[in-house]
């Protein structure tokens, strides 16, 4: 009987496998490896979705341009300048975006405010994840041209 026990340990040592300290190494690793992955996805989207709220709000944007300088087209007489005084600002929201749209006089190299021209600023602002996105665009807009 004693002989019997000795061939159970001699099967033993001759027997190939992984530890459990060794899997838990390999689990530890894939772990590691799975979150630093969920990191690089995670930071990907959040660029992309920043990206799409900057164009998003560049179209709207130019829409918004487009949509006084039609105005402008069909009656050149009216509003304009479009404000009684200038500076003036008006604040609106489309599609989750805050803009200001702010309509100043339109100045010369000499100073001299330009007749028929309006400098036209947009700010818009968004907050996706953590510190809020703001886009700010400058054009001139002139009554005849």
């Amino acid at each position: 009987m004693h002989r019997k026990s000795e061939n159970r340990k001699s099967l033993y040592k001759d027997m190939s496998g992984l530890s459990l300290i060794e899997v838990m190494i390999a689990l530890a690793i894939i772990g590691i490896s799975v979150m630093i992955i969920m990191l690089g996805e995670r930071n990907k989207w959040a660029t992309f979705k920043s990206a799409n709220k900057t164009t998003q709000a560049v179209n709207i944007i130019e829409n918004e341009i487009e949509r006084v300088r039609m105005d402008i087209v069909e009656d050149p007489s009216a509003d304009w300048p479009p404000c009684a005084s200038t500076p003036c600002c008006s604040s609106f929201t489309k599609s989750g975006i805050n803009f200001e749209m702010c309509f100043d006089d339109a100045l010369k190299n000499d100073g001299t405010v330009a007749d028929n021209l309006q400098k036209v600023e947009i700010t818009a602002s968004w907050k996706l994840i953590g510190t809020p996105d703001t886009l700010s665009i400058s054009t001139y807009i002139a009554r005849d041209f």
